[in-house]
């Protein structure tokens, strides 16, 4: 049988116009900016900037979509949850929340986005961090609160992934990700 998150989608269609936006408008590299001028985290910095290229990415995709139906669609940790979204169930006594969570407009799929990034390192690989946001997707998927999820890894190490993504063991957790828990992992640079 094969996964729902290989076959062409509504959901697959949203996250492949995200990456393509966030890699034409420099997304990444205004979040350094923002995080740095601001003095803010990057994850801060990233929710912001990467959840305002969702929201552009869902008006893209359905320009009938009003702002207000979007911000009905669209959940940025920190802020508010949509009123007409359920209330997610607690796992070991905490709610589980995404980076990001959209509604997709025309299947009601929900969709969890984690966002983390390497960090600028002199020393160290960028694979702890790449695992850490792997277990947080996993909860997403877990809690049945989410039906997929995505992970967006910013590699700032300078480090390449290339070779430790494509060896055996690591292939074969990510298809596990990917087949169990409706995960995947798009690494950026």
């Amino acid at each position: 049988m094969e996964s729902p998150l290989t076959s062409e989608s509504e959901i697959e269609c949203f996250v492949q116009n995200l990456i393509d936006y966030m890699k034409n408008k420099n997304v990444l590299q205004k979040i350094d900016s923002e995080a740095n001028k601001k003095r803010i985290t990057w994850d801060v910095a990233a929710r912001r900037e990467i959840g305002e290229a969702v929201k552009l990415t869902l008006r893209k995709l359905d320009s009938k979509l009003s702002p207000e139906a979007i911000d009905q669609l669209v959940y940025l940790e920190g802020e508010r949850k949509p009123r007409r979204w359920k209330k997610n169930y607690a796992v070991f006594g905490s709610r589980v929340y995404p980076d990001i969570g959209v509604l997709m407009p025309t299947s009601r799929k929900r969709v969890a986005i984690e966002l983390d990034h390497s960090g600028k390192r002199k020393t160290g690989i960028p694979g702890s961090d790449f695992k850490k946001a792997l277990s947080k997707a996993a909860f997403c998927c877990l809690s049945n609160n989410w039906d997929y999820c995505y992970v967006l890894f910013y590699n700032q190490s300078g480090k390449p992934m290339d070779a430790c993504l494509n060896r055996q063991l690591e292939k074969g957790i990510l298809d596990r990700y990917c087949n169990e828990f409706h995960t995947k992992t798009i690494v950026l640079s």
